[in-house]
This record gives structure tokens, C-alpha cells and sequence, in this order.
């Protein structure tokens, strides 16, 4: 009988230490980009990462032993609140680049996580309050809505135009997370109102009335130097379903929001349903009303 070689030969406390190693990853967001409407995206543009894709763990499929003892670590994974995917959504003008920058593949199919984004902003137009169209800041919540509503819905391979390994939901976001960083350097007198704006979109999500079904908490921070100011705001936000607390009742429908063009739960779930060429229609009779 052959002495085991390899992984399997290693004491299983050390096996313990390697699988977190082998059941994550990590990418660079700024490299092998490509700008393509991914389906379903509602014609929305950004760029898609040709890598960071959303894939089963090989070592569930070499033996039995492998399989149990991985298992065991997933479980204690999820059972201790450990997994957390961390995602960089980069903003220019009104392209975005959503990336994986961090995957946890001990994610499982309806399993509740901490999802952590990193806002890097090139440029604040998106963001700006204007009488033109599209109408300001709504575009923008609009499209960070949709790349949430995707990740509820069908998992860190929403990015994938034809993902090898899904992880179907809707997924619970125990804690929202975001990291606001500026790298536009021209028109830093709008940086204090940017931010105002993504503060106040957060905080207007956590007080939407089916917000609690999919989001347990939603915090924010931001540091910068503007002249010779350093500006370190932050803020975090709970979810409560609708009713749950008589002080802080939901002040959003979900009906409502839809009504105005932003999409959430329920509501983009049906209009994925609908046919483009109506959603076009919609949205022309919107604009012109």
C-alpha cells in the first residue's frame, strides 16, 4: 500500500490551515477589460471583467475524504459568519465597471453573506444634480441598484455572460458595505456633493419597505483631502422589514419606487419578464411625463 502523497499527506490541522487558501480568491480589478451589454443588463454598459468567474470548488470533486473534510470547513465557515465576497464597482462619467476583487467559493445557494464594495469614482457627473437628461443622481442609483438587485438574485456569477457554476437566490446581504474613494482630481469642489448623494441613496434604500428581505445593515464610509481639509464621514444604517419597528417605520414602497424607474426586489424581478421593446416604451412615457 502506497503511503499518501501530496495534500492528503499533511496532518489534517494543517489541511485546515491550506482549505481558505483554496477556497477563495483574489483579483486585480484593473486588468483584461472589455466594454459589453451583458444579458439582462437592461442595455446598461459597463465593463465586464474577463476574469474573476464565479466557479465550483475542485476539491469537492477529487475524493471522499477531500469532499467530507471541505465540506466540514464550509459548514464551520457559514456557521462562524465568515464568508464575504468584496466586489469594485468603478464609475466614469455613466460606464461602470463592476469586478470581483475578492470570492469566497464556500458561498452556497441561499446562504446569507457580507458583501463589501469598493465605490471608486474617476468622475462625479453621474452624481451631479442637472435639469438635462438623464435626470441626476437617479441614473446612477438606477445602475447600483441593478448590479445589486443581479447579485440577490442570481449570485457572484451575475457578471458571467455564460457562467460555468451558478448559486441561485435570492441571497440574504447580512451587512452591506461600502467604501467611497475619489480618483478625479479635476473637479474635487463636487466631491462633498457626491457624497451627500451616495449617503443619501443608502440611506433611502434602508427605508424602502421590502429592503429587510434581502439586507440586514447598510454602512458607508468615505475619507479624502479636499485643500487643506481631511474629510472622514461614515454611517451605517439597519434594515427593518416594514411594520418591525413602530419608531422607524419604512418610509419607500417598493411600488412607488418602481413607478419613478428604481427597480428593487419584486419589481425588477417582473420586469425582467417584460418584453425590452415595452420596457422601452415605459421608459420613454416616464421621461416625457
Amino acid at each position: 500500500m502506497h503511503a499518501p502523497t501530496g495534500l492528503l499527506s499533511l496532518p489534517r490541522e494543517l489541511r485546515d490551515q491550506i482549505y481558505p487558501y483554496l477556497t477563495t480568491a483574489t483579483w486585480n480589478p484593473q486588468s483584461s477589460l472589455r466594454i459589453i451589454p451583458p444579458p439582462s443588463s437592461d442595455g446598461q454598459l459597463y465593463f465586464w471583467p474577463e476574469h474573476a468567474k464565479w466557479q465550483p470548488i475542485a476539491l469537492l470533486s477529487v475524493n471522499r475524504q477531500l469532499r467530507s473534510e471541505v465540506r466540514d470547513f464550509i459548514a464551520s465557515q457559514h456557521k462562524t459568519g465568515n464568508v464575504r465576497l468584496e466586489l469594485d464597482i468603478c464609475v466614469k462619467g455613466y460606464v461602470y465597471t463592476p469586478t470581483w476583487t475578492f470570492l469566497n467559493f464556500a458561498f452556497r445557494p441561499r446562504d446569507s453573506l457580507d458583501l463589501h464594495v469598493n465605490l471608486t469614482l474617476f468622475s462625479t457627473e453621474a452624481f451631479r444634480r442637472n435639469d438635462g437628461w438623464p435626470r441626476q443622481p437617479g441614473q446612477i442609483f438606477r445602475a447600483l441598484l441593478n448590479f445589486l438587485n443581479r447579485f440577490i438574485y442570481r449570485g457572484p456569477s451575475f457578471l458571467d455572460s455564460d457562467p460555468p457554476f451558478e448559486t441561485p437566490g435570492p441571497h440574504f446581504i447580512k451587512t452591506l458595505s461600502v467604501d467611497v474613494t475619489f480618483q478625479d482630481y479635476y473637479t474635487m469642489d463636487t466631491w462633498p456633493e457626491t457624497v451627500h448623494e451616495v449617503f443619501r441613496m443608502l440611506k433611502a434604500l434602508t427605508m424602502l419597505n421590502t429592503a429587510g428581505r434581502y439586507i440586514g445593515r447598510v454602512e458607508v464610509r468615505v475619507i479624502y483631502s479636499h485643500g487643506l481639509r481631511a474629510v472622514h464621514r461614515q454611517a451605517g444604517w439597519d434594515v427593518r422589514p416594514a411594520g418591525a419597528d413602530a419608531t422607524t417605520p419604512a418610509l419607500f414602497k417598493e411600488d412607488d419606487w418602481a413607478r419613478i424607474g428604481f427597480f428593487f426586489g419584486d419589481a425588477w424581478l417582473e420586469r425582467q419578464r417584460v418584453p425590452r421593446s415595452f420596457q422601452s416604451n415605459v421608459g420613454e412615457t416616464m421621461l416625457n411625463s
